[in-house]
């Protein structure tokens, strides 16, 4: 197998010259959910941290860097 060949693998090029329509384009973006259906449960909603944690957690990272 040549250089060549690897370079420029048939099946590659193929799977470029297949350019999706607009209109495929367009309904892929309308299938994706929007942001508040997509997170709709409060998981990613942070906690509150006092300021003992806070400093607690600096020290620790403080310590683990020198």
């Amino acid at each position: 197998m040549g250089v060549e060949q690897i370079l420029n693998y048939p099946s590659e090029n193929e799977s470029l010259m297949e350019s999706p329509t607009d209109e495929e384009i367009i309904q892929g973006v309308m299938d994706v959910p929007a942001d508040n259906e997509q997170y709709s449960d409060d998981s990613n909603v942070l906690s509150r941290v006092s300021p003992k944690e806070t400093f607690l957690a600096v020290d620790t990272l403080k310590n683990y860097l020198i």
